[in-house]
């Protein structure tokens, strides 16, 4: 049982709290300022009376709901201080649909009944609508009649009959004339109260008879209900309370309450109220957990105890300023996060992406400026919780002639159908830069005429040169993997003439080799079989 704070006067305006539980509202006129100090002077309080007694007990439990996140905007509509509200699905109030307006008189005053009337329009909120009704107030209750919309002096009179009929009028029975004017008194249909003696009741208090006396139409009526005027504390007799202890008269518990007993062991009236059980004091946090005391009220050898305990309750969602957090609310804000946009909810947790910015990186084709090649560049970031995008001018050639279409001409060259051929940036072929006479490797023209390293061997020997170029045109260039050989030894045939002129050993060693190979050569290159084709 949660509290709310105490208040004084004859009125008060409770706010409902946010927080979702059950709340109780407990009203009884105590001076005093503590809560414990006013439910035990509540306890020990005798009621002066049954409506006291009834009006002034914990009253109906108030549940307060969590609002559901799913709940559907402008279900119905509902009233609210006077005025018709939207509420959602969930009957949480959200904004205004329609002012009803003010109650106020209307038109001019005009006679009826020969009293002075107004009409006044009632307006208010029923059933989630605004409705507007229209009575007749009297402003003026005239003597002799009334004209116009306002009350006749003395003596001048009406003009209608006397005594023409009578009827009802603020409790008695009045006559009224032709014209519906209010004339003497008829006959008085008396004074509500009490009447006759007082009396017992069958529970052993004290009651008396209430006579309500009224008229409807044209005649007086009265009622007549029995009210208990007082409790007595142990019996009633003849109409009376006997407040005379019985014999030898004890109390005990009873009900978890403390009763009168007497001699025979018969219950008698309540002696004391040990209370309910219930939280008592703030609510107060500890970690992630929320105490309250608990006061368990019991009755004990014939009297009435309290015990207090301390009481937990696991948060959920932590504790703070003595009070469960609630669940957080998801979707509450987003930021940037690692270049992208991700919601969290209202207590800082991150959720799923709500937008990706997406990778940087080049858009569109290369272009020319300024006789460069550009490229534009995106840069997509994450900046102020939203994706932007910055796109940059970004050089990527400098070319040493020119820029078409996005390319450096004559950015490099390599051989193609044995010639020398220009490509620009983009690898894409242009005009011829050199025509070779014999091929084209790796860029450059050689002639297949000069055997490079093998001339160099030879020197002045036309026999081994004439050979081993024989060798090389009907044996090595009729296969794939000789005329690799070849390109390799017109590759690099300078590097290798480089190396043994460097390393003279390693010359003597090679020159040396030239009349053991040749011979080898001839022979292959006039048998029988390689004229074969074999």
């Amino acid at each position: 049982m949660t509290p709310w704070p105490l208040w004084s006067g004859s009125s008060a305006t409770i706010k409902v709290p946010s927080s979702p539980g059950n709340y109780y509202v407990w009203v009884r006129c105590v001076p005093t300022t503590s809560n414990s100090a006013a439910i035990q002077a509540f306890k020990n309080e005798t009621p002066a009376s049954s409506g006291e007694e009834r009006n002034n007990k914990w009253g109906t439990k108030i549940t307060v709901q969590e609002k559901s996140p799913d709940c559907d905007s402008h279900d119905h509509t509902g009233c609210y201080q006077g005025d018709s509200y939207w509420y959602d699905s969930c009957n949480n109030r959200e904004e205004k649909n329609e002012e009803c307006g003010e109650s106020e008189y209307v038109g001019s005053n005009y006679c009826l009944d020969g009293d002075v009337y107004r009409n006044h329009e009632n307006v208010g909120c029923d059933a989630g609508s605004c409705y507007l009704n229209t009575n007749q107030v009297r402003q003026e209750v005239c003597s002799n009649g009334c004209s116009n919309g306002a009350c006749l002096p003395d003596g001048s009179g009406s003009g209608g009959s006397s005594h023409a009929s009578y009827r009802c009028s603020e409790g008695n029975i009045y006559w009224f004339d032709s014209e519906g004017n209010r004339e003497e008194l008829k006959e008085s249909c008396g004074i509500s109260g009490y009447t006759g003696e007082a009396y017992c009741g069958d529970d052993d208090n004290l009651y008396r008879d209430y006579v309500t006396k009224d008229c409807s139409d044209s005649a007086c009526y009265e009622v007549i209900e029995k009210k208990k005027i007082y409790d007595c504390r142990y019996e009633c007799k003849d109409g009376e309370c006997d407040d005379t202890p019985p014999p030898e008269e004890t109390y005990k518990c009873y009900d978890n309450d403390v009763y009168w007993f007497d001699a025979n062991g018969n219950k008698g009236n309540k002696k004391e109220e040990c209370g309910d059980d219930g939280y008592v004091g703030n609510a107060y946090c500890e970690g992630d957990k929320l105490y309250q005391d608990y006061e368990k009220n019991i009755c004990s050898d014939d009297t009435c105890i309290s015990q207090v305990e301390k009481k937990s309750i696991d948060c959920v969602y932590g504790c703070e300023d003595d009070k469960c957090k609630n669940k957080p609310d998801s979707h509450d804000y987003y930021e940037c996060y690692s270049g992208d946009v991700y919601w969290y909810n209202s207590a800082g947790n991150r959720e799923e992406k709500k937008e990706e910015c997406g990778e940087s990186g080049y858009s569109g084709d290369a272009y020319c400026d300024n006789n460069d090649v550009y490229r534009d560049y995106e840069k997509n970031i994450c900046s102020d919780d939203s994706c932007d995008s910055d796109i940059q001018k970004m050089l990527i050639l400098n070319c040493e002639y020119e820029c078409i279409d996005g390319a450096c001409t004559h950015d490099s060259y390599k051989c193609y159908n044995d010639d020398v051929y220009w490509y620009n940036s983009n690898g894409e072929r242009e005009g011829v830069k050199e025509y070779c006479e014999d091929e084209c490797v790796n860029g450059k023209c050689v002639s297949t005429s000069n055997d490079c390293v093998i001339s160099y061997l030879a020197e002045t020997n036309p026999y081994q040169l004439e050979t081993f170029r024989k060798f090389r045109d009907e044996v090595l260039l009729k296969n794939s993997f000789g005329r690799e050989i070849v390109k390799f030894n017109y590759q690099h045939s300078d590097e290798i003439v480089s190396l043994l002129e460097e390393y003279p050993i390693l010359k003597n060693t090679a020159k040396k080799m030239m009349p053991v190979v040749i011979p080898m050569i001839k022979s292959l290159l006039d048998s029988p079989a390689f004229h074969k084709g074999e």
